[in-house]
């Protein structure tokens, strides 16, 4: 949605897909604070030594140097995720896969309830 570049390197914002019973390994951002909207779907986060559901209209904030982790539930998931300063949108862009308006209709319609 806005990259590092067309920021400045002050921050990037992304909308994340994250399909059923998935999410990322426990892990931190050294340099960045990450943020979260939950816009559909329901995930279970670790954040440090809590662990806690979200649901859509959820805010997140881990900052720099926190350990966390999320799973998705049972039903697709979209959030928007920003992380300052910008960096870590280039591995996002590495290991995950691009879609669409039209590839992420499915998504759409799935996640609604």
């Amino acid at each position: 949605m806005v990259t590092g570049q067309e920021s400045g390197g002050s921050y990037t914002t992304m909308e994340l897909f994250i399909p059923p019973g998935k999410g990322p390994n426990l892990h931190q951002h050294t340099a960045e604070d990450e943020q979260f909207y939950v816009l559909s779907g329901e995930l279970t986060f670790q954040v440090g030594a809590q662990t806690f559901s979200v649901a859509a209209g959820d805010f997140i904030h881990i900052p720099r140097q926190t350990l966390h982790r999320f799973e998705n539930g049972q039903q697709p998931a979209r959030l928007l995720a920003t992380f300052s300063p910008a960096g870590p949108e280039h591995s996002f862009m590495a290991a995950g896969t691009w879609l669409s308006a039209q590839d992420a209709d499915p998504w759409l319609s799935s996640s609604v309830t």
